[in-house]
């Protein structure tokens, strides 16, 4: 019975986010079922992918608790606010937001470094948020580019940013954005993956515990 309440949750929070104004931008959110790591690299300071020696990877996991619960928070922030998905990242909620005139909080303006100079970050659209988990992560493998494949059908040179969640024992967590970036995949023509470079500093704050793994992009077609 819990497990299918859970479902029921999931699958509402799908619904609500199809219905939320323009200004939320997020018309709807893959889970794990429909996520899978297609490659994970090892990556220079040059963003230059060389093979690892290591057993080290990233997989997609049944969606955690903590995740679950994050989901429902999302939920929460939309019906509250209705701001920008993006400002969910700093969202406070003892805070009234309904004066609006929100200022950037550290997490945005993290998300802005990561993105071409004037891009409006308000636009952004939440399409992915997952259960992620490393395996065999050693500080000596350094940043990692990993590549996934989602439901959501990105398109060449589109702008997306990824956001991690790191959880502690008590289930608070930290948002760490991450730069990404759409590639073609090389076996089939006209399909996009989505490219995540995790720098060691994250990988050692994650440890060996499934985080959650959020990917913003900029609307399409619209």
């Amino acid at each position: 019975m819990k497990k299918r309440v859970t479902l029921l949750t999931v699958v509402f929070l799908v619904i609500f986010l199809f219905t939320v104004t323009a200004q939320a931008a997020a018309p709807s959110i893959t889970t794990s079922s429909l996520a899978r790591t297609v490659t994970v690299q090892g990556a220079t300071a040059n963003d230059v992918l060389v093979p690892l020696t290591a057993e080290f990877t990233i997989k997609i996991m049944q969606d955690t608790k903590n995740v679950l619960d994050e989901l429902g928070k999302i939920l929460d922030f939309f019906q509250k606010t209705g701001l920008p998905v993006v400002e969910y990242f700093d969202y406070d909620a003892n805070k009234d937001y309904s004066a609006g005139g929100v200022e950037d909080g550290p997490v945005k303006k993290q998300i802005s470094l990561l993105l071409p100079a004037g891009f409006d970050l308000d636009t952004l659209e939440l399409h992915e948020f997952v259960t992620a988990q490393p395996f065999f992560y050693e500080k000596g493998i350094g940043d990692v580019a990993a590549t996934f494949e989602f439901a959501t059908e990105y398109i060449k040179d589109q702008i997306i940013v990824a956001v991690i969640g790191v959880f502690d024992e008590w289930g608070n967590v930290e948002w760490i954005p991450l730069k990404a970036e759409v590639v073609e995949d090389p076996e089939r023509d006209g399909v996009y993956l989505v490219q995540i470079y995790f720098t060691q500093e994250s990988l050692v704050k994650i440890g060996d515990n499934p985080f959650a793994l959020a990917i913003l992009s900029e609307p399409v077609g619209k």
